[in-house]
């Protein structure tokens, strides 16, 4: 049998996902949400490829519980007390409607954050939006019912205050613009959030971070035209950042070599260090045809770190390819040495004569 506040709510929670559908696809700066799916007062974030499965979920009976108090007070107020109109009582429960759907809209935010967190990839937004995402969940979340049923009682309170004395001394109802004004600042800082966001996520990274995790997704998935928009699409012009440079090398490395080779050399003269950057510059030589440069680059890899068993088998491959056996055989044990687990691999591409190292990877360091 479903639960009573399912019954009730339910409707309620189908009205707020309608209207949060709307408003995800501008607190979300990449299409990182397939569609919300509903059962009663839960609310599942569903993803898009490769992350098909639910992101997480969000019980709206935890933001709006508090209705029928609200609701009750609402109706004392205004048909036994006389103190409040039926127009005002639309005005505070609309903007309850609107402070829950953005609630829910924070949530899907904030439930996104922490998932991807977890996974090991960047945040969806930067520390600045994100300490103003905690703020404004806790505030309407968790103080939600102090503050709208505090807001009605006030109201009551304020008109009735004097109906104890005769008739023509009873003052006039306070005008309806106090309660919309009231209703104004509960609901500002949401509202000032959805406006800003886009501009906070621009200025404290995050939208670049969501758009390059979407643009991996789309790239594991296969979808390489997709993944270069979004990647694209978050590259910063004037300060191009080297995570999103080394996507693109990655995009374009087997459609594009010598594109790559430009993203990985630009990556590396910011950040000689990155192994990544130069193994991918490596690679895009093998794929231009100028091996003795890639050998250099992989010797460069291995005067950087010594012990990286990409560059070990890489070399080992080249030498391979160029009827060097014992430079390619030396070079491969060594890989095996720093990586036991390649010895497979390794024994698997010298029976099929493959002429490059496949890439290691996603390597933003």
């Amino acid at each position: 049998m479903t639960p009573l506040w399912d019954r009730v709510a339910g409707p309620y929670t189908g009205a707020l996902v309608g209207a949060c559908r709307q408003l995800v696809a501008w607190l979300e700066p990449a299409p990182l949400v397939r569609t919300l799916e509903r059962s009663g007062t839960m609310v599942r974030l569903v993803g898009r490829p490769p992350w098909e499965e639910a992101l997480g979920a969000v019980e709206t009976s935890t933001i709006s519980f508090y209705l029928p108090f609200i609701v009750l007070v609402l109706g004392v107020a205004r048909w036994h007390l006389r103190l409040i109109s039926v127009p005002e009582i639309v005005l505070v429960l609309g903007a309850v409607f609107a402070v829950h759907v953005t609630c829910l809209g924070l949530g899907v935010q904030t439930l996104e954050v922490d998932a991807f967190r977890a996974a090991g990839y960047p945040s969806l937004v930067g520390p600045i939006e994100n300490a103003i995402l905690r703020t404004l969940h806790h505030t309407y979340c968790y103080s939600g019912a102090q503050l709208w049923a505090g807001l009605v009682v006030a109201l009551v309170l304020i008109r009735g205050r004097r109906l104890d004395l005769p008739a023509p001394r009873t003052p006039r109802l306070a005008p309806s613009g106090v309660l919309a004004a009231a209703c104004g600042v509960l609901i500002l800082p949401a509202v000032l959030y959805v406006g800003l966001s886009p501009a906070v996520r621009r200025l404290d990274g995050g939208d670049r971070s969501a758009r390059r995790i979407a643009a991996l997704a789309c790239l594991r998935a296969g979808d390489r035209e997709s993944a270069r928009r979004l990647a694209t699409e978050g590259l910063d012009a004037a300060r191009p950042d080297p995570e999103t440079m080394m996507l693109l090398g990655l995009i374009t490395e087997e459609t594009a070599p010598a594109e790559a080779e430009g993203w990985y050399t630009r990556v590396v003269a910011t950040r000689p260090q990155n192994l990544g950057a130069r193994l991918g510059r490596a690679r895009a030589r093998v794929r231009l045809g100028d091996r003795e440069a890639a050998i250099a680059e992989y010797y460069a890899v291995l005067a950087i770190a010594p012990d990286n068993a990409d560059a070990y088998r890489a070399l080992g491959d080249l030498y391979r390819d160029q009827g060097n056996g014992p430079a390619a055989r030396a070079h491969y044990e060594m890989a095996v040495r720093f990586r036991p687990a390649m010895a497979d691999a390794i024994a698997r591409a010298e029976g099929a004569g493959h002429s490059a190292a496949a890439p290691a990877g996603f390597d933003a360091r």
